[in-house]
């Protein structure tokens, strides 16, 4: 679960 596809907190935390 990383947050290197969107600054969005939520896309973050999901992984998507």
């Amino acid at each position: 679960m990383r947050g290197d596809y969107r600054e969005d907190s939520l896309v973050t935390t999901a992984g998507f």
